[in-house]
């Protein structure tokens, strides 16, 4: 196929989803930006677009929440504290930690120099964030600012919204786009448009994708709950062995997880009448979110030498750079279908394995760790889709830490 062919493929395909653009959206108000695409059967009036223009991000004025108010305020002060307290701390933190630096680089080098096999057990700075609230009466004039701001605040006044940033009758189409049972809004996968789905719809897609048996099956809280305990007993043999100090084992051990949720995003520049979703499923306080921080602090460092990384578009003009196109010349971009879903976990492992091993046998325990680490978030990524539990049988999730790398890996 020459540059031409392609070129014009590609062509016709943006002609024929503009001509399905024009025939979903019909007659518009004089306002409507193409930015909002209605795939539902809800009649959009100039209001309702208007706010939806201003994007998912858009916060609203509200009326002062005194509560919240005072809330922020106190973790202001507590951002202040802290400061002033772990400012001469810090300052230690660092020089210790320039000195285990040092102290990792001896090691590594005495490792080498010697016949004698000794296992390297590398250590990371992941911790747990600290909900430690210091005492303000300790630094007078911290304490006096909250006291003084506190006591202003009870002279405002907290029924009336200040400098709204939104009219009557935009407020009045933001509530009934709310209080619309049957819509779901969401961002396009590519293009920055705001869409608009029937809940119906919405469903249907995402079912479509999770009864795909080959990447999807049904799960249980149950099963949820065991894999859980699985990765307690895991971490636990870690800390006896000294793989993880007892501060990262805190951060990689969540007590109380928070269940993932699966939801997709349409993919416009597929199809505009059904396009078809990306499926991600947020992690976020989930049972795995530490860990996979944890392998990825591991698998990053090899990100770089990959033949095939890039790293920016300014890194790709000097890959470029002296390189000789001609007429004759054929550009061609390929891009694989699913990328993150259609990885095979055991390819997933073994690649990593091997980018891990050459560390050397040294790091032989702790690479088999991680590799077990790896294969406990693989095989257990268990979400919830509309009150219905699932696990994914292959690939992996978009939106966690470590699967960017792992694709990267598994496709260089």
């Amino acid at each position: 196929m020459t540059s031409r062919s392609v070129y014009d493929d590609q062509k016709s395909h943006e002609i024929q989803l503009e001509k399905e653009s024009d025939s979903l959206l019909g007659p518009q108000p004089p306002s409507h930006k193409m930015g909002i695409v209605n795939l539902s059967s809800f009649p959009l009036n100039r209001e309702h677009i208007k706010v939806l223009e201003k994007g998912l991000s858009f916060c609203p004025s509200n009326s002062l929440d005194l509560f919240e108010v005072t809330k922020d305020l106190h973790l202001f002060a507590r951002k202040l504290a802290l400061k002033k307290i772990m400012t001469p701390k810090i300052q230690i933190d660092l020089a210790c930690r320039k000195e285990r630096d040092t102290l990792d680089c001896l090691e590594t080098l005495l490792y080498e120099q010697s016949n004698e096999i000794t296992d390297i057990l590398p250590k990371t700075d992941l911790k747990k964030k600290s909900t430690y609230m210091p005492s303000f009466s300790s630094i007078p004039n911290i304490s006096v600012f909250v006291q003084n701001v506190s006591q202003e605040l009870t002279q405002v006044q907290t029924t009336k919204i200040v400098n709204d940033n939104l009219t009557k009758s935009e407020r009045r189409a933001l509530k009934e786009l709310i209080n619309h049972q049957e819509l779901v809004i969401k961002p396009a996968d590519k293009g920055g448009n705001v869409v608009i789905h029937s809940q119906e719809y919405y469903i249907k897609e995402a079912m479509r994708q999770l009864l795909d048996e080959t990447q999807y099956a049904k799960s249980s809280f149950e099963e949820f709950h065991k894999s859980h305990n699985e990765l307690l007993f895991l971490l636990n043999e870690a800390r006896r062995n000294n793989l993880i100090t007892s501060q990262e084992f805190v951060f990689l051990y969540n007590h109380k997880p928070k269940t993932p949720v699966f939801y997709w995003i349409p993919k416009l520049h597929k199809s505009i009448k059904n396009p078809p979703g990306r499926p991600i499923i947020s992690g976020m306080g989930g049972p795995t979110e530490g860990i996979s921080n944890y392998i990825d602090r591991f698998l990053q460092p090899f990100v770089n030498d990959l033949r095939t990384f890039v790293q920016d578009s300014t890194d790709v003009i000097k890959k470029l750079d002296g390189i000789n196109v001609t007429d004759k010349t054929i550009l061609v971009s390929l891009d694989v279908e699913s990328l993150y879903s259609s990885i095979p976990h055991s390819i997933g492992i073994a690649t990593c394995e091997k980018f891990l091993n050459t560390r050397g046998v040294g790091y032989g325990k702790h690479s088999k760790f991680v590799s077990e680490l790896l294969k406990f978030v693989l095989e257990n990524n268990i979400f919830v889709f509309d009150g219905k539990y699932y696990k994914q049988k292959q690939g992996t999730a978009m939106g966690g830490y470590m699967c960017p790398n792992l694709c990267l890996f598994t496709s260089w």
